[in-house]
């Protein structure tokens, strides 16, 4: 059950197919991108996904590895793709790959999505993108280090 979400998650990313994946969310499922601070539900996600591949038409994800505990799920995963598109009104596409990794956490209810949670680095890939971050987090991201 839950391993055929997983496939159904990793697909309609990588298929650039938000209807996908809001057939396999019930009615009144929550899909939350933590990071960008959007609630989703099933009649918005199609949009989500879209925006992800209007910034990187190369847009790809790779499931790492998952858990389940009876309705709970966990997936790490890896996104992987190019800015060709631009990321925000006013932020021209910057043309750099960039990678970042991630995790989910979720529950299902029979064999769908019924709450979903992306946690993952949105600094760090502004940061690849060239976007300039505020001086204190530039640097952070650049010079902390536990050896200091």
């Amino acid at each position: 059950m839950v391993d055929d979400l997983f496939a159904a998650w990793l697909n309609a990313w990588n298929s650039h197919d938000g209807s996908a994946l809001a057939a396999v969310m019930t009615d009144d499922a929550v899909y939350e991108d933590v990071p960008w601070g959007r609630v989703l539900t099933p009649a918005t996600i199609a949009g989500h996904i879209a925006l992800g591949h209007r910034n990187s038409s190369d847009f790809s994800v790779e499931c790492l590895s998952t858990q389940r505990d009876g309705d709970r799920y966990a997936i790490e995963w890896q996104m992987t793709g190019t800015n060709d598109g631009p990321i925000a009104r006013d932020l021209p596409a910057s043309g750099r790959s960039w990678t970042i990794r991630g995790a989910s956490i979720g529950s299902s209810e029979g064999a769908r999505i019924k709450v979903h949670r992306d946690y993952w680095d949105l600094a760090g890939w502004l940061y690849q993108l060239g976007v300039s971050l505020p001086p204190q987090v530039h640097w952070v991201m650049t010079e902390w280090s536990e050896d200091a």
